[in-house]
């Protein structure tokens, strides 16, 4: 088996290779897995002996393999580079969410500081008569929202098991060399 270099791949046609072999090899290649010899002499209306001949002396069924590997790799490729720009778009988004959560966790405190330190009631006299306004919140309702505060803002810092992954699975992503046929 001949080994390919960058000059001599499968799709490559080989130095003394005739056009017309060539151009059976490339219908051979092209045919994937269910490809035969029979079928490209019949397609191309040619002898099966000289279909035989010329996969024989220039290396189909190697160049075939390397064909195949080759649109593998390429496949692979395409999956990894999906694969790539899928994470990226959800760690954006696991960030945005991120943000979001942590900026209403400081809102939410802020709330509950806020109801905290206003009285549970005003009491205002007005021409002799005494106003006493309850407040529209009571005690049970700080601790709720800060609560709710808290459990965002935990959540902000806080790495779950799949952003590990998905930060896990980038790093091999970046690292990925695919197979290359030596």
């Amino acid at each position: 088996m001949t080994e390919p270099t960058d000059q001599c791949l499968a799709k490559d046609r080989r130095p003394g290779e005739s056009a017309k072999a060539f151009q059976a090899a490339r219908l051979y290649f092209e045919m994937g897995p269910d490809r035969s010899q029979r079928a490209v002499a019949t397609r191309l209306g040619k002898q099966p002996s000289q279909i035989q001949k010329w996969a024989k002396q220039w290396e189909w069924t190697e160049r075939a393999y390397e064909h195949d590997h080759h649109l593998v790799s390429e496949a692979q490729l395409v999956l990894i580079n999906r694969a790539r720009e899928n994470a990226s778009v959800w760690a954006h988004r696991k960030e945005e969410h991120r943000e979001k959560s942590f900026q209403l966790s400081q809102k939410l405190t802020a709330k509950a500081e806020q109801m905290l330190a206003y009285p549970l009631a005003t009491t205002t006299t007005k021409d002799g008569i005494t106003s006493v306004q309850p407040a529209k919140w009571s005690f049970r309702d700080a601790p709720n929202l800060l609560t709710a505060a808290a459990k965002l803002s935990e959540q902000a810092f806080q790495e779950d098991d799949a952003e590990s992954l998905l930060r896990d699975e980038a790093f091999i992503i970046e690292d990925y060399k695919p197979d290359v046929i030596n």
